[in-house]
């Protein structure tokens, strides 16, 4: 099984991370390879339901990627983190400093477009 699982919609695309663990061993690359797939999206919603662990390392690089994401003005959201590492989240803060959503379905919500009028 790969380790993204990429669906796209008008107005995001939702990049699923398919792995248990997120680790110093595998975040860089992982993360890297996150922001490659969401190349020519309208924004990206990065659902990390599957994640049941990440180490500090993880964190680090996840912050790093939505650095990024922010200096290039691309709209996204960390969606369906799981309560411990939410909980985890708060504790450190990092809610101030990245965009949460609860669901990859409130996400979507959260960037639609309002429809143009002609």
């Amino acid at each position: 099984m790969d380790d993204l699982q990429l669906q796209d919609y008008p107005q995001a695309r939702v990049i699923r991370l398919n792995l248990g663990r997120l680790t110093a061993s595998s975040a860089a690359k992982v993360l890297t390879r996150v922001l490659t797939a969401g190349a020519g999206a309208p924004a990206l919603i990065i659902d990390l339901s599957a994640v049941e662990f990440m180490d500090s390392t993880a964190i680090g690089e996840l912050v790093v990627l939505t650095r990024r994401l922010r200096e290039a003005k691309r709209p996204y959201c960390l969606a369906e983190l799981r309560p411990p590492l939410m909980s985890l989240a708060r504790l450190m803060r990092l809610e101030r400093a990245l965009a949460f959503c609860d669901s990859v379905q409130s996400a979507l919500t959260r960037f639609e477009q309002p429809p143009t009028q002609g």
